[in-house]
């Protein structure tokens, strides 16, 4: 059964005129986890398996172990992502799973999640030059409130604007956002959890 719980009132962040995007990219990632204590994964404009941004703070042992045993393949969160606009429940996977990848989220802290896919376009559901977007958000201690779900998928659209190719941004901002990838993948294997 979901929660209704949700820790502070969830409302979209939107950059200002004013604020760089060096400043509004972290905000809206340390918001993520707040809301998603258990980490998240972002993938910003990605087409053909290649994200032009790609943000994540899962453990660096479920990060290895999905890797060695090949799960992007076969994970059914991101085949949904691929096929589907929205967001759902990892619950909506988990009865079918055959690859082992809840199995493996569970022993990393990573009990409950959602996952979430927008950039697509509106009338034909086609993915643009520019590539889609998705995000997986976890949480060890409860299930997402539909809030804060609606609140993660909706923020990671804003994300996906505001990081546009197409969207003109000073070429140190570009990168910016690159290093800023780096970063949290090195601060990760840094702070390895699980078995």
């Amino acid at each position: 059964m979901m929660s209704d719980y949700s820790p502070t009132p969830l409302t979209l962040s939107h950059r200002a005129d004013n604020e760089a995007i060096e400043d509004y990219v972290p905000r809206i990632l340390a918001r993520f986890r707040e809301v998603a204590p258990a980490g998240f994964m972002n993938a910003l404009h990605g087409s053909f398996g290649v994200a032009t941004y790609f943000w994540t703070t899962y453990p660096q042992g479920f990060l290895d172990a999905y890797e060695r045993a090949g799960m992007v393949i076969v994970d059914p969160t991101l085949r949904w992502a691929r096929e589907t606009p929205g967001w759902t429940d990892w619950t909506e996977f988990r009865p079918s799973d055959s690859t082992g990848i809840f199995d493996l989220a569970d022993r990393f802290g990573m009990k409950h999640g959602i996952v979430s896919s927008v950039g697509r376009d509106a009338h034909d559901g086609s993915i643009p030059t520019t590539g889609a977007s998705l995000g997986t958000f976890a949480r060890h201690d409860r299930p997402f409130s539909a809030e804060e779900a609606q609140w993660l998928h909706d923020q990671l659209d804003v994300l996906h604007r505001e990081t546009c190719p197409s969207r003109p941004l000073a070429e140190e901002s570009r990168a910016f956002l690159q290093e800023l990838s780096a970063v949290m993948a090195g601060r990760e294997r840094e702070q390895c959890e699980g078995p």
